[in-house]
């Protein structure tokens, strides 16, 4: 029996700054599919059917790259099909480089998508007439402003919250010696101010009532430090 076979995956990144799975809403989201032909026989053809999430705007995709000929349609609003047609993409014993490839595209959200909406994604890839095999689901959380690096992932830290995570208050240190004026902001997610402090003199406690993520920002003097804190119940 000669067939083919294909451990694929589906990559999928921003293509502006992003932190962790967070990316801007405004920044275009880039994916990669790659297959490769496991079996013991040459594909003839290989498709990928691609549902979009509904967050997407199709309007908005664009071919970026991709390893072979390929004839791309939307179909049904929300559905990509990639179809590389006389592929004839050889099977990995016989050729490990050739036996593999992909297809790239960006695509944005739509603009009427709120902040802090996960978009998942998951292609399935067809060799020949054999069963589609599903990819890995991609996940991507979009926002209107970023979760920042907590205080230990700060590689210049001069200020230290501790508890974080905390139930009650956040006591703010600092390292520098200086009686500067400094203005301590605290945001939500979506970068809507929820207090201000401005102080000479170290540590300082801070209240957050809301609980969730929050960030925290510390203005010394024109130099403007970052920190994600989390307000627990």
């Amino acid at each position: 029996m000669f067939c083919s076979y294909d451990p694929n995956d589906k990559l999928s990144k921003s293509t502006g700054d992003s932190y962790g799975e967070y990316s801007f809403l405004n920044d275009a989201l880039e994916y990669t599919i790659r297959f490769q032909n496991f079996g013991n026989y040459p594909a003839r053809k290989v498709v990928i059917i691609d549902t979009l999430d509904q967050h997407l705007d199709v309007n908005s995709f664009e071919l970026v790259s991709h390893s072979h000929e390929v004839a791309t349609t939307i179909v049904e609003g929300n559905i990509v099909l990639f179809k590389f047609e006389d592929i004839n993409l050889p099977f990995e014993s016989e050729d490990p480089a050739g036996s593999n490839g992909f297809i790239k595209y960006r695509i944005k959200a739509k603009d009427d998508t709120p902040s802090e909406t996960m978009v998942r994604n998951t292609a399935s890839i067809y060799f020949d007439f054999n069963a589609g095999i599903r990819t890995n689901t991609t996940e991507n959380v979009l926002v209107d402003l970023l979760p920042l690096s907590s205080n230990e992932e700060l590689v210049e830290a001069i200020f230290t919250i501790f508890p974080n995570p905390s139930n009650r208050e956040f006591i703010i240190s600092s390292e520098n010696d200086s009686q500067e004026e400094t203005v301590i902001s605290i945001l939500n997610l979506h970068g809507k101010l929820i207090s201000k402090y401005k102080t000479s003199s170290f540590p300082v406690s801070l209240n957050i009532e809301t609980n969730g993520m929050h960030i925290v920002t510390i203005n010394e003097g024109g130099n403007l430090h970052s920190y994600k804190v989390v307000k627990t119940e």
